[in-house]
């Protein structure tokens, strides 16, 4: 009998990936959580044979109905649906009890590295990352689940690139990338499009990955200069350059509640004292990346984006 995994966030990015390829794999049925099921995204879910349940994860009826029953769950909260961290931290731990609840034997969270751990205090506003990241401390006070748990832990996307807080924007004679971030910071980063190659290959790999383990969802690791460098040779744009922003700019440039959690954001990798990053693990977290071959590094994700058509 196939066992059946949950899958929040199912028409978004992250959960998006992960649906399909564990309905391209097989081996596993998938109950696709989405708010709104009437989505072509949904309903392209469907057609490939996905359960798709409408879920509110801020309802608790909902996430019964939606944990009653399965083997596993990929479990996923998005920040910047309502810029409220201490909203995307309530959803993850009702998430987390109802999986202890229903005594899940597989519960992958999705989270990132905690801001205040891996700067030894010294980044304490990045609001996009420090409610994920209370939720793994969570789940760590519930000894049921953390022994059924996977961190899956992820990198900036690349696709940010594409998005109106990263995206190039010409200026004078070449295409200009602002962020408040040194030049010489390197931030570790991935195609989130490949991230369900991961969760299948935890979810195969089963008890080696579980009891608290962390697996890193990782391409590269690049500075962002060498972003913007590599993106203009494939692009095909002529000059290209990075500028870093101060406070002050940021916060001119995107407002200050964006503003102060981009800054916050990007300081988190440029004052990391300790990542694992440094010490060897996401290579061998590569080792559960399903399918053979390896994760693309930014330069072949590059080459596959049409950019003419998107106005370059």
């Amino acid at each position: 009998m196939q066992k059946t995994i949950l899958v929040f966030g199912a028409t978004g990015i992250q959960g998006g990936s992960v649906a399909r390829q564990l309905l391209k794999d097989g081996e596993f049925k998938v109950r696709a959580a989405t708010r709104d099921p009437s989505k072509e995204s949904a309903k392209a879910l469907d057609a490939l044979g996905a359960e798709v349940v409408r879920v509110d994860i801020s309802v608790q009826r909902d996430l019964d109905k939606a944990f009653d029953g399965v083997y596993g769950a990929f479990a996923v909260t998005n920040f910047w649906e309502h810029v409220d961290m201490s909203r995307e931290e309530e959803d993850g731990k009702r998430m987390a009890d109802t999986a202890a609840k229903y005594g899940l034997q597989h519960y992958l969270w999705s989270t990132v590295l905690n801001p205040r751990e891996i700067t030894n205090g010294k980044v304490t506003g990045a609001a996009a990352n420090q409610g994920k990241a209370n939720v793994d401390s969570y789940i760590r006070t519930i000894p049921s689940l953390l022994k059924a748990t996977t961190f899956v832990s992820t990198g900036a996307y690349y696709t940010n690139i594409l998005g109106d807080i990263m995206k190039p924007r010409k200026e004078g004679g070449a295409y200009i990338l602002k962020l408040p971030i040194s030049p010489e910071t390197k931030v570790y980063s991935f195609n989130p499009d490949e991230l369900g190659n991961w969760v299948l290959g935890i979810f195969k790999a089963g008890e080696e990955t579980r009891h608290g383990r962390t697996i890193y969802a990782y391409g590269g690791h690049y500075t962002f200069p060498e972003w913007i460098n590599i993106w203009s040779q494939i692009a095909n744009v002529g000059k290209a350059e990075f500028v870093q922003l101060n406070y002050e700019d940021c916060v001119q440039s995107y407002g200050q509640v964006i503003g102060d959690i981009l800054y916050a954001s990007m300081q988190q990798f440029e004052k990391a004292e300790v990542s694992p990053y440094k010490e060897g693990e996401p290579l061998s977290s590569n080792n559960y990346f399903y399918g053979g071959g390896k994760p693309q590094v930014f330069e072949e994700w590059a080459q596959t984006i049409d950019w003419k058509k998107l106005g370059y």
